[in-house]
């Protein structure tokens, strides 16, 4: 690279630097891939009878399992909606999931929102906190983790 490129690249990156608030720049370096989308956290039960007709499930996912969005030759991709992913943990007794919904907006979650099921459990992310989750999830499970469940890695 010439040295004037290289000083005017320097001086547009040191321009941005004090244009933009600090604040606006912690923002950018701590938004993840996974703050785009809408979080769910729940204890549902497993649903279905274990048959090819009727495979053992979680509540709230459809027997045939969450479909991916098909592109059509020379389409763009179609937009999302509902449950796009879940992982989950099933309960010591076996009886229940632990699980974290993901979907594009809150209205995809319109269905386990509304659902009148005692034997649900809600949280979501931002509403409640790490703490009120886990301690209801280690209700299910004795030894879960929060940070284990979502991949949080301590810093080295």
């Amino acid at each position: 690279m010439r040295p004037l490129k290289l000083c005017r690249l320097i001086s547009a990156v040191v321009l941005l630097l004090n244009v933009l608030p600090s604040n606006s720049l912690a923002q950018m370096r701590n938004t993840s891939a996974s703050d785009q989308y809408q979080h769910v956290f729940a204890v549902v039960p497993l649903i279905g009878k274990g048959t090819g007709d009727d495979p053992k499930r979680l509540m709230f996912v459809p027997a045939e399992g969450i479909q991916p969005a098909v592109r059509q030759a020379g389409a763009p991709l179609p937009p999302r909606s509902g449950i796009i992913s879940y992982h989950m943990q099933i309960s010591d007794d076996g009886a229940y999931a632990l699980v974290e919904f993901v979907g594009i907006s809150k209205a995809d979650f319109k269905d386990i929102l509304a659902t009148t099921d005692s034997r649900v459990q809600l949280f979501q992310k931002g509403v409640q906190g790490k703490d009120q989750i886990e301690a209801a999830f280690k209700v299910y499970k004795k030894d879960f983790s929060l940070d284990a469940f979502l991949g949080v890695r301590a810093p080295q």
